[in-house]
């Protein structure tokens, strides 16, 4: 089993999600970050061996962000996301009142950040994911490279 924990990804996606917690508090307004419990998935591989567990921290805002608080919103959380290494970016949703966005580095961290009837911060630390993001609610789908 990876010790996701021993290597260092599982901590550095955590610390990532409260330095963007900390800027969105910081450039929208306070904002109460309630946090769900952690998960573990346990995870198989395509032949029935048992895979590294993948791990998903998720806090969450009750209150959505306006589209104006959404595109400061969304330039603090990429800028973060570039700074840690995320090398694949896609917009899973973007109209009035409905946003999504998706991060993705080659190490297995993801990253996703929405706002809709709430404001949504999940990030997840998986084994390695090589493949780009496709796919998704609202779109059909696609990934970007820096």
């Amino acid at each position: 089993m990876d010790d996701l924990a021993g290597n260092g990804r599982d901590e550095s996606i955590r610390i990532l999600a409260a330095d963007i917690k900390t800027d969105l508090d910081t450039e929208i307004g306070p904002l109460s970050w309630r946090q769900n419990r952690p998960e573990v998935q346990r995870a198989r591989s395509a032949n029935d061996v048992e895979a590294p567990d993948i791990h998903h921290y998720t806090f969450g805002v009750t209150r959505a962000l306006s589209d104006e608080e959404w595109l400061r919103a969304r330039e603090l959380v990429t800028r973060r996301v570039v700074d840690a290494g995320f090398e694949q970016y896609r917009v899973v949703v973007d109209r009035a009142s409905d946003h999504e966005v998706e991060f993705r580095a080659l190490d297995g961290r993801e990253l996703r950040f929405g706002t809709a009837a709430a404001t949504i911060l999940r990030a997840t630390v998986r084994p390695s994911t090589p493949e780009p993001v496709v796919g998704g609610r609202g779109t059909s789908g696609g990934a970007a490279t820096w």
